[in-house]
Parts: C-alpha cells; sequence; structure tokens
C-alpha cells in the first residue's frame, strides 16, 4: 500500500497541508511561553484536521477530564504537550485526508462506473 498520494495534484495538497501543520508548531515553539498558546495550537490543528480533528479533540477533553476527576491529575500545557498532542493531530489528520479519503473516492468512483456499464444496452 502505498502511504503517498499518486498525482501529483495530491502530492501539491499534501505538501500545502503538511507546510501549514508546520507552520502551526513553529507558532507553538515561538509562542511557547504565552499562556493560551495551547488554546491556539488545539483549534489550528483542529480546523486542519476537520472533521476527525474536532472529534479528537472532544475525545481527549474527556481524557484529560476524567485523568482529573479521578486521579487529580492534570495535563501540563507548553511545548511538549504541543508537540505531543501536534503530532497525534498530523497523524490523524494524514490519515483522514490522504489515505481514508482518496480511498472511499476510488471505491464509490467504482461502483458507480460499475453500476453505468450495468446500465449502458
Amino acid at each position: 500500500m502505498n502511504v503517498l498520494p499518486h498525482s501529483m495534484f495530491g502530492r501539491s495538497l499534501l505538501g500545502l497541508w503538511f507546510a501549514a501543520c508546520v507552520a502551526v508548531l513553529v507558532f507553538a515553539f515561538v509562542q511557547r511561553d504565552i499562556h493560551d498558546t495551547d488554546i491556539a495550537v488545539a483549534w489550528f490543528m483542529i480546523f486542519l484536521t476537520l472533521p476527525i480533528g474536532y472529534a479528537l479533540a472532544a475525545f481527549l477533553g474527556f481524557i484529560f477530564m476524567l485523568l482529573y476527576e479521578t486521579f487529580g491529575l492534570v495535563v501540563p500545557g507548553g511545548f511538549l504537550f504541543n508537540s505531543l498532542s501536534w503530532l497525534l493531530f498530523v497523524a490523524v489528520g494524514y490519515l483522514q485526508w490522504f489515505l481514508i479519503v482518496p480511498w472511499a473516492y476510488r471505491k464509490v468512483r467504482k461502483s458507480s462506473n460499475s453500476r453505468l456499464e450495468a446500465d449502458a444496452p
């Protein structure tokens, strides 16, 4: 299974998307001393990985809430946290946009072509 897009258009989209993701990581590093950087990084990554990024953020929020409510653990912010969450968002976003969506598109296109061939006289 090839994990890189086959077409030049797909590779260009991957390059642009990954450059935007790296820009968010650079932003997280440059702004690491500012208190609300964690929130900004989370929202930028949610935007770049919609819709699965929103679900991932909700899941992580639920896990962090459980850790706090059950054990009194507070997940510290900072650049290490932003880097790890960035890596998780990039992996999930790449899986969504460059593996699952193209696979689903090919599957739908193949089934619609087979239906068209079956309907032809």
